[in-house]
């Protein structure tokens, strides 16, 4: 299995998977940098390209409305978007 989660206390973490019976396979961090790479980035250019084809579509605007909202928590904070995640399984 595997979980994805906020970055913070990943010790705290460790050891909730170890007392929830499950052993950790390992896990990797995904940095403000792989989200930016990978996720808003291109977000920001489906956004741009969306607005342009859909400017008369309130219902896609509003979806693109949302992503915005999303970008832009990403662009004022982005630490906050460093994540981890764990690989598991049942002991």
């Amino acid at each position: 299995m595997v979980i994805h989660n906020e970055q913070g206390n990943v010790k705290e973490k460790l050891e909730q998977i170890s007392n929830c019976g499950y052993e950790l396979l390992g896990y990797f961090i995904l940095s403000k940098e792989t989200w930016w790479t990978e996720y808003f980035a291109p977000l920001e250019k489906l956004i741009t390209k969306a607005q342009a084809r859909y400017f008369d579509n309130l219902k896609v605007l509003e979806e693109v409305r949302q992503a915005q909202g999303e970008l832009d928590m990403f662009k004022k904070n982005p630490e906050r978007n460093s994540s981890v995640c764990f690989v598991i399984k049942k002991k």
